[in-house]
């Protein structure tokens, strides 16, 4: 009999574990699902701060509120923006890191078509900084022997389900206003990581035919017409992987490139 009541107990512990089991398979997912959101939110929140205070610090500089781009805005400061504001104890420091990833952020400044635009980004933020991140990671990732820069493309489009595809803010000063444009990632010589644009959101390298540029927040357009229809169009860009981002600039303009912001 006391065998027989043992073994009931057995049963009964077994249950409530598989109970519990069930429970916690329930509860866990629910539990991170909330946790990661309210990371979101508060990522959200510090990087409107972020961007106010610099709003602010702009109004009472004059210089810094004329800058056009990031690269100017650091001249001036003769700091990182983020960490120049830290320092002057606008924000936390812990408060300059996105809690979700635990990056800082950085502060992007672009003027495109005459309108400034100040953003604050992470790996949280669909930008182009962030998908050359993502970019830069991935190619860390696979630069091995027999590296194709095709191979590029397509592992960012598997890490992301797309490409990332050209905002209209970026796009209407051009030539390509009409057109939908996504952003493939490119390596130069040096291993530097920069954009161009092509149409379809696929794997394909396009012909290595860019309509238009990104690199440190500058954008260049292709000024190739067609010869009959005198339509814009892609300029080949297949060449560029043997130019380090010195050569950038000179490379774009021999290839009638030209820039559109920044």
């Amino acid at each position: 009999m006391k065998n027989r009541k043992e073994g009931f107990t057995l049963v009964e512990l077994i249950v409530v574990l598989v109970i519990l089991a069930i429970l916690m398979a329930i509860l866990v997912p629910t539990c991170v699902q909330y946790i990661h959101k309210a990371q979101l939110k508060r990522c959200e929140i510090q990087r409107s701060e972020i961007a106010r205070v610099f709003q602010m610090v702009s109004i009472e500089n004059q210089e810094l509120r004329e800058c056009k781009d990031t690269v100017e805005v650091k001249a001036v400061l003769g700091d990182d923006p983020i960490d120049y504001m830290a320092d002057l104890g606008f924000y936390a420091e812990k408060e300059a890191y996105c809690p979700v990833h635990n990056e800082k952020y950085t502060l992007e400044v672009s003027t495109i078509d005459g309108v400034r635009s100040v953003e604050v980004l992470c790996p949280c933020v669909e930008s182009e900084k962030s998908y050359i991140s993502l970019s830069q990671k991935v190619y860390k990732d696979i630069n091995k022997p027999g590296f194709d820069r095709k191979d590029l493309i397509s592992n960012v489009y598997d890490e992301r389900g797309s490409l990332l595809k050209v905002a209209d803010r970026m796009k209407n000063a051009s030539h390509f206003a009409d057109q939908d444009l996504y952003w493939r990632p490119y390596t130069l010589f040096d291993g530097t990581v920069i954009l161009y644009a092509a149409p379809g959101n696929n794997k394909s390298h396009a012909n290595w035919s860019a309509s238009l540029v990104y690199v440190d927040g500058k954008i260049y357009q292709s000024t190739k017409q067609h010869a009959y229809t005198h339509q814009y169009q892609g300029t080949p860009i297949a060449d560029l992987k043997d130019k380090n981002k010195d050569d950038l600039e000179s490379y774009l303009t021999d290839r009638n490139f030209e820039q559109i912001s920044g």
